[in-house]
């Protein structure tokens, strides 16, 4: 399997590039990085899937790129999807399904323990395997990173580093997402079967009322609790009987790599 740059080998994080070249490498390293994602979705998106989808139908699928930035870490609603792109939501699915088995891709399934009340949604989630392609076809350049988008974004680039990681060391670990069935209280990842949640949050000064998810999985599957920030101090908040330790980026990336995260 093919894994765009990570954090050990990019060392210091420049959102710029991370967000507008993405993290393939002759993308991250190229001053016409915009020219090379053109590239990539024409020459080999829309022919190596072409020749995967025809056995099933390619109908539609130019459209479906059109769409499918905007479907970063979003849930999956193949109906929405089907309606916007004009085909039929089983062949979006199908789509999805091509993407993922040629490692363009992730789903991102939800976390459900045995024995518990509290249902999740069944809905997977989706990832590109690379923050420049996901931009490029959503047709954003970002010029400041902040906003609603580059939390979506900063959110992507923490799932492909725990993605990376996960594969380049062999290691078995589920990673999941968590969101209660009304959708009142949510979590991006969990990992290792319940056991470690983690948030990320661009936003500042972080307050209680954007911790509301980590604390309540906290509280019902007494996980240890990470978030993910932009802020320049580690430090460690207390909530209730919760304890949520507060990461820079940086400093999160480097205890992963190292081993100390899980």
């Amino acid at each position: 399997m093919f894994m765009p740059l990570c954090f050990p080998e990019l060392k210091t994080l420049n959102w710029g590039k991370i967000m507008n070249r993405g993290l393939l490498p002759s993308h991250y390293l190229s001053s016409y990085s915009h020219k090379l994602l053109s590239s990539y979705v024409i020459d080999y998106l829309l022919q190596e899937v072409h020749l995967e989808a025809s056995l099933r139908s390619f109908q539609g699928f130019t459209r479906f790129l059109d769409t499918l930035g905007f479907c970063q870490g979003e849930l999956l609603n193949y109906s929405n999807i089907s309606r916007d792109c004009g085909v039929d939501a089983k062949t979006v699915k199908a789509y999805f399904e091509i993407l993922v088995e040629m490692y363009i891709g992730y789903f991102l399934t939800p976390f459900q323990k045995q024995g518990r009340r509290r249902n999740i949604r069944e809905t997977p989630k989706f990832y590109l395997m690379d923050t420049g392609l996901a931009n490029y076809l959503k047709k954003y350049n970002f010029v400041e990173f902040k906003g609603a988008d580059a939390g979506k974004a900063f959110e992507h680039y923490v799932f492909l580093e725990l993605i990376a990681h996960k594969y380049l060391n062999d290691l078995e670990h589920s990673l999941n997402f968590w969101r209660t069935q009304n959708g009142t209280h949510e979590v991006d990842f969990i990992l290792q079967n319940g056991q470690i949640a983690i948030e990320c949050k661009i936003s500042t000064p972080i307050e209680r009322k954007n911790l509301k998810g980590l604390i309540a999985f906290g509280e019902e599957y007494k996980a240890k609790l990470h978030l993910v920030t932009l802020e320049q101090r580690k430090r460690l908040m207390r909530i209730d009987s919760q304890e949520i330790l507060v990461w820079p980026i940086e400093e999160f990336l480097t205890a992963l790599w190292a081993g100390e995260i899980l």
